[in-house]
């Protein structure tokens, strides 16, 4: 597995948890950080996407 698809499920995870957390309490805390955390996730997947275009497949439709 490659970094980027690791990345992938991160992201993935870190979003399914945090629109749980946002559907028992808009106003919890931990939503915030979630959102902070995704927000790494996805500049860190972008970087990894810029150092390796090949992986990303997008690029190339």
């Amino acid at each position: 597995m490659t970094k980027v698809d690791k990345l992938n499920q991160q992201v993935e995870a870190t979003r399914r948890e945090m629109y749980a957390a946002y559907e028992q309490n808009p106003n919890d805390p931990y939503v915030l950080q979630l959102s902070q955390s995704l927000d790494h996730l996805l500049n860190e997947l972008t970087h990894a996407l810029n150092e390796h275009p090949r992986n990303n497949i997008s690029r190339n439709l």
